[in-house]
């Protein structure tokens, strides 16, 4: 079977003529990029997608007892009665509330406190406000509030 020039010249330099390898032929000649890319793999599924069976628990009369996946379905019974509830306008209410207050006071405070701190010349002062204000973030909950 003779090639085409075009089908040398990509065999030259390396690029698939077409031809699918076998997957374990594929595996062994790029372990080290899956073995670099595992870790991250772990994170996203166990961070991001496991937390997703929680979703499973609105649609069901949850019992920690049974578990996730032996507890009864009611379907959209739990939204209904949550809707229905008369404080429901204003539990809704006071969690987008409670979300703009958190977006308006920490997004612009600290690049406005880090401004400031930027115009101040004295370094040592600088400093100690820097580590001052920052120290609270490596410290535990616990420390922080006693």
């Amino acid at each position: 079977m003779q090639r085409s020039p075009a089908a040398s010249s990509a065999l030259a330099q390396g690029l698939p003529t077409g031809r699918a390898d076998s997957f374990l032929s594929n595996l062994k000649a790029d372990r080290y990029l899956y073995v670099l890319v595992a870790p991250a793999v772990v994170v996203v599924v166990l961070f991001n997608y496991l937390p997703m069976i929680g979703v499973v628990m609105a649609f069901q009369d949850y019992s920690p007892v049974r578990g996730f996946f032996r507890s009864p379905w009611v379907g959209l019974e739990n939204f209904v009665d949550f809707f229905s509830a008369p404080s429901a306008v204003r539990v809704i209410r006071n969690s987008v509330l409670l979300s703009l207050y958190q977006l308006l006071w920490s997004f612009p405070v600290p690049i406005l406190f880090a401004l400031v701190l930027n115009e101040v010349l004295n370094r040592s002062y600088k400093k100690l406000v820097q580590t001052v204000s920052m120290l609270p973030y490596f410290m535990s909950n616990a420390i922080v509030i006693s």
